[in-house]
């Protein structure tokens, strides 16, 4: 099986890539919380996906 194919690669994966584009677009200005809250939000959802094995 493919790690690509696990909801918590899959997750993480977007979360790092919405928080590398924020940081390409504005490297010098601190998270908004919108974002902040949205990023641990998704990496609650890899800590899930992961105690469950998928």
């Amino acid at each position: 099986r493919s790690v690509s194919t696990l909801n918590s690669f899959t997750t993480m994966r977007t979360a790092v890539n919405s928080l590398a584009g924020y940081y390409s677009s504005y490297p010098n200005r601190p998270l908004p919380k919108k974002v902040k809250d949205r990023l641990e939000q998704e990496f609650s959802q890899v800590e899930r996906s992961l105690k469950r094995g998928a």
